[in-house]
């Protein structure tokens, strides 16, 4: 493991992120910043961290305090939006016939 520093302003920043959202595991705070989760539990708990992930840690809590989103994938928002029109439409189909009895 690469020779860090524990007193990153980062890493306080960190913990005053994570006690303002207690509800987050550490793995959850890990996956919002897009970040490794042993990284965020290194520099949560007090060890050493290097000043390259102190500042990749920077800039994803300003990601999140900014209130940038990752950009959207169109593809999978486009087949999301094709499955929905499908289940709508045999939603429809299914009510339509409900109503219609079978002659034996």
């Amino acid at each position: 493991m690469p020779q860090g520093k524990v007193d990153h302003s980062a890493v306080a920043r960190l913990r005053e992120f994570a006690e303002g959202h207690p509800q987050w595991s550490k793995r959850e705070l890990a996956r919002r910043l897009n970040m490794n989760h042993s990284l965020i539990t290194r520099a949560l708990s007090g060890r050493p961290i290097t000043a390259a992930s102190a500042e990749l840690i920077g800039q994803g809590l300003d990601r999140l305090g900014s209130g940038d989103r990752p950009p959207i994938d169109v593809e999978f928002v486009a087949a999301l939006l094709h499955m929905l029109q499908e289940a709508l439409a045999t939603l429809d189909r299914s009510r339509k016939t409900k109503g219609r009895r079978r002659r034996s």
